[in-house]
């Protein structure tokens, strides 16, 4: 009789590990309809990098999301968001920057730099070819590092080198899996520690298949992030670290960010004059300081006034320093100030496909101008 009774509670509590198991894979399941077709997310696309921190997977495709957007991208055989290049004789121009020439908020065709190439071709077929080396959340001092291990191979006739804002914060805050960089007491520029992302065969395999998987990661880390910024906000009255850029008066934080930008672009200035390469930077302007109603947001988030702030002090900066170090620039803002159209997404804050086209525009006629 007790038998009986055990066998019974076993097939009870078997059946109902079935039942949970069926439940759970029902779920699933779920998540993953929902994910794909109502709520989707971007595809896993960053590999770890021993120098430069991070790169795109090599030779992966996928989508990228955006709340204004859903692109297609693909990247080439070295984890850039380009086509495969080949030696050859050709006028070679390398674009170096961070998100704002990554570019994944729109497709390939409507990034600047392939309009850039397209034009070039229709008006002498052959003769030039665009690089793209631009990576989301790199900072000067990592498109130095990927200048020496990524560009430099090619010989470039001219980098195109992209700056922005938050150049200088990606250069000095402290990021586990970045390079990032710091002075010293005896004012020496000294490395940190970094331990890029490494993922395992099954890591990839999940990430590739199950977009589940990639939503709930994506969930975990946006909360994370969340947690980091408002940490990061009360330290600086309220506003992203980059931020404290356009404010008059510059805490030390802030100097030593620009001193070690200034740092990197000296360097990098150098490397590209010894292999007779031609740099030219391109100051990009944020929304802030071309739309009233965007500098007033950021103004309203911050525990600050109107009157401190200077939303063209960062572009003075780097003009500064680019007059400094004899390195010739091209300030955007002007032109696109021009425009009667809005140039950037709303919630994302990179360029549009109208923002894309009217810099591939400007750079067009600055390189052509040039080459008279």
């Amino acid at each position: 009789m007790q038998q009986t009774e055990d066998k019974t509670g076993e097939n009870s509590a078997f059946k109902k590990l079935i039942l949970l198991a069926f439940v759970v894979l029902f779920c699933f399941i779920l998540l993953e309809i929902l994910v794909r077709f109502f709520f989707p997310v971007s595809d896993a696309i960053w590999m770890g990098d021993g120098t430069i921190g991070h790169k795109h997977i090599i030779n992966k495709s996928g989508i990228y999301v955006i709340p204004e957007h859903i692109s297609y991208v693909k990247f080439n055989g070295e984890g850039f968001r380009d086509v495969d290049h080949n030696v050859s004789d050709k006028y070679k121009i390398a674009m170096l920057g961070d998100s704002f020439v990554d570019a994944l908020e729109v497709n390939f065709n409507d990034t600047f730099y392939q309009k850039l190439q397209n034009k070039l071709d229709n008006l002498y077929p052959g003769k030039y070819e665009i690089f793209n080396f631009g990576l989301y959340y790199f900072s000067t001092a990592q498109e130095y590092l990927l200048y020496n291990k990524f560009v430099k191979k090619y010989n470039p006739d001219e980098i195109y080198l992209f700056v922005f804002v938050n150049d200088p914060y990606e250069t000095c805050l402290e990021d586990p899996k970045n390079p990032t960089y710091y002075i010293d007491d005896e004012g020496n520029v000294q490395a940190r520690k970094f331990y890029p992302n490494e993922y395992n065969s099954i890591q990839l395999f999940v990430s590739k298949y199950f977009k589940s998987a990639v939503f709930i990661r994506k969930v975990l880390q946006d909360a994370k992030s969340r947690v980091y910024q408002e940490k990061i906000k009360k330290l600086n009255y309220g506003l992203p670290a980059y931020a404290k850029s356009f404010l008059k008066e510059y805490d030390n934080q802030t100097i030593e960010c620009w001193n070690l930008s200034r740092y990197f672009l000296r360097k990098l200035n150098e490397e590209t004059t010894k292999s007779g390469t031609k740099i030219i930077a391109v100051i990009i302007p944020h929304p802030a300081s071309l739309y009233k109603q965007d500098a007033e947001k950021l103004i309203k988030s911050s525990t600050l006034n109107e009157s401190s702030f200077d939303f063209d002090k960062p572009s003075r900066m780097f003009k500064d320093i680019f007059n400094q170090e004899r390195i010739t620039y091209y300030d955007l803002e002007p032109d696109l100030k021009m425009e009667n159209k809005r140039l950037y997404y709303n919630i994302d804050g990179h360029f549009n496909p109208v923002g894309h086209e009217v810099v591939s525009e400007v750079l067009f006629e600055k390189l052509i101008n040039a080459s008279l």
